[in-house]
């Protein structure tokens, strides 16, 4: 690699800065265009990526240079200046690595340059360029293009060209769909690897190794191509790479615990700095937002709880729920949130926020956790937290209505009015109200208040959207069966009398299609027991209740 770098590169210095540029390539090339083109993108010059940390620019090709990709890395707190210390830096990890796959004849883009800017002797800035690969697209864009058989060849040649570069000894560590380019052409020496920070070279890679860091493609694999292109791209890794059937099952497992890591780091970004949220401190107060929702939109949302503000309208107000709907008017334009007020905790509430958060920041987080994951629930926009009251932001859900009251409209309203019931329209209902609740299970999700006033529901012409609410304490672990059984029992129990026994046996059987016969008979003995005895001790409950009221 030393070799390379004499061979190729030249260093360049000018004050605080210091390039190391390929001669050849960048001869004519400008230094100073680079560290303006992250500032001020000259014409012509396309912003890729953005994000806190780091700028992905696009130069394209002119008769002096070929196309480039420019990578501007910035250091964001100290924990990253310290990690820069104890080891190389992002930019000069995937530089060198580069310079390996080159030296190895591996396929990836050629190294053009590494620089950095330094203040008061300490780099804060450092920037990558590479040769853009011509004609190559990413392998998603290209599996959309494509047909079965096309594709199940795709996968072959994918999974035969991984075990090469595994057998290299080169472990990507990040190897996703976004990391791939594919070149016009036929065969092996069409893909591409890209974004090689993480890289790691192994002589020996141990199945588990394999397992884990083919993982998050195969994953993606499974969801884009289906089973077949799927089995395509193991069967043609494991042959390749002389591995025993047992592989599949360390896959198997390596694909959940990816997807869950996935999902729970996707689920925290909220709660940080990003290229979609931001935090702000103000006041004694701390502001948790969407980067796309109007700043003066939460300061009228609070205005309208005070009652100080012209521009809002409360539509709803519940003092149970302690929640509401707020009209907001901003450059002319009308919105609708749906805000969820918390009032001041008590000790043992102040106690358990120590340990799990305030109420409001866990139903801020549980929103966008159901998001990540594909499950309905309104859309959390902001979470204001301090003071006597915590203020919880999310979309108005329009024409949206409870369950109960969907379900008094579509299973009784015909019968008041004279009219026969829609079995057919009934039965679609219940299935995909079942399916819904089971996407949530099979997603990882348990909701402990799965009552049927916490659904929301709207209707999609022919179809209905159901959508989760009163989050603050779902958790997001895969559920046990007794968990299960107990959100089957809160459904069971509080769906209104009108649904006869016949659907709510087509309901449970929807929702437990695949279970073996004698667990499903369990589990429905179990329900009908739990329900009787939660009706029962509602029952009792509202009698006691009316006594205490009786004179």
């Amino acid at each position: 690699m030393k070799s390379i770098i004499r061979s190729r590169f030249t260093i360049m210095k000018k004050e605080n800065e210091q390039w190391l540029v390929d001669v050849k390539l960048l001869e004519p090339f400008e230094r100073d265009v680079l560290l303006r083109l992250d500032k001020l993108p000259g014409d012509g010059v396309n912003v890729v990526k953005t994000s806190m940390s780091r700028t992905v620019l696009h130069l394209p090709q002119t008769d002096d240079r070929p196309g480039l990709y420019l990578k501007c890395h910035r250091q964001r707190n100290m924990r990253e200046r310290l990690l820069d210390l104890l080891r190389p830096s992002r930019a000069e990890r995937e530089f060198n690595n580069l310079l390996r796959f080159e030296h190895y004849a591996l396929p990836a883009p050629r190294a053009i340059a590494l620089g950095q800017v330094q203040r008061k002797g300490e780099p804060v800035r450092r920037y990558l360029a590479v040769e853009e690969v011509t004609g190559a697209k990413l392998l998603p864009d290209i599996i959309a293009g494509k047909n079965e058989q096309e594709l199940l060849a795709l996968c072959s040649d994918l999974g035969k060209w991984i075990a090469g570069i595994h057998q290299s000894g080169a472990d990507h560590r990040d190897l996703q769909p976004g990391n791939i380019l594919i070149r016009p052409g036929e065969g092996q020496e069409r893909f591409v690897l890209i974004d090689l920070h993480s890289l790691r070279f192994d002589p020996v890679m141990p199945e588990h190794a394999r397992a884990r860091a083919l993982a998050a493609l195969a994953g993606y694999l499974e969801m884009a191509v289906g089973m077949r292109g799927f089995g395509s791209f193991s069967g043609a890794y494991m042959k390749a790479a002389h591995l025993e059937f047992s592989f599949a099952a360390k896959l198997q497992d390596a694909i959940e615990s990816a997807r869950s890591r996935r999902f729970r780091s996707r689920t925290a970004r909220c709660l940080v700095n990003s290229s979609k949220f931001i935090i702000e401190n103000s006041n004694r107060r701390r502001v948790y937002r969407r980067r796309d929702l109007h700043p003066e939109a939460l300061d009228k949302i609070t205005e309208a709880r005070n009652g100080k503000s012209e521009n809002v309208t409360v539509l709803s107000e519940s003092a149970g729920a302690r929640s509401k709907a707020v009209r907001v008017t901003l450059e002319g334009k009308e919105q609708i949130f749906f805000v969820k007020e918390f009032s001041k905790p008590t000790l043992a509430q102040s106690l358990r926020a120590l340990f799990i958060g305030p109420r409001a920041r866990r139903e801020y987080r549980a929103g966008h956790g159901f998001s990540v994951r594909g499950i309905s629930a309104p859309e959390v926009k902001a979470c204001i937290e301090g003071g006597d009251f915590d203020l919880l932001v999310t979309e108005f859900i329009e024409n949206g209505e409870q369950l109960n009251n969907v379900v008094h409209r579509l299973f009784v309203a015909n019968r008041f009015s004279g009219k026969r019931d829609d079995l057919k329209r009934q039965r679609k209902f219940i299935r995909a109200l079942a399916d819904e609740i089971r996407h949530m299970h099979d997603a990882g999700v348990y909701h402990p208040d799965l009552k049927a006033k916490n659904i929301l529901v709207t209707e999609e012409g022919s179809t209905w959207r159901f959508l989760f609410v009163d989050l603050a304490d779902v958790r997001f672990k895969p559920p046990s069966t007794r968990r299960i059984i107990k959100n089957l029992m809160q459904l069971n129990a509080g769906i209104p009398y009108c649904i006869g026994d016949g659907l709510r046996a087509r309901f449970f059987l929807r929702y437990l299609r695949g279970e073996k016969r004698v667990e499903r008979s369990a589990m429905l003995e179990e329900i009908i027991r739990g329900s009787s005895r939660r009706v029962e001790r509602w029952r009792r409950q509202i009698e006691k209740a009316g006594k205490r009221k009786s004179p």
